[in-house]
């Protein structure tokens, strides 16, 4: 009977050490995602907004088409052919 109590309040007390433990980490975590939240907020105050730009998106159909030139360009195609794609892709 005393065994059964000690593995319980060992239990008990493991529990409650892996709870702490993971507030703690909460908590650290919390703490790193705000100062990077201030320091984000800084870096974006000291740098104007234009020198940001957009490059411009590739949907994936004209990708696959440009790696399909490639490709047929590199095994030696027929010109015909990869101008024909070439066109598809303008």
């Amino acid at each position: 009977m005393e065994k059964i109590e000690n593995f319980s309040s060992d239990l008990i007390a493991k529990q409650q050490d892996a709870i702490r433990r993971v507030n703690e980490m909460q908590r650290i975590s919390q703490e790193k995602i705000k100062a990077q939240a201030k320091t984000l907020e800084k870096q974006q105050k000291t740098v104007p907004a234009t020198s940001y730009s957009t490059p411009p998106k590739i949907d994936s159909e004209k990708l696959l088409l440009i790696a399909l030139i490639v490709f047929l360009i590199s095994e030696g195609a027929d010109t015909m052919l990869i101008i024909a794609l070439v066109y598809i892709l303008l």
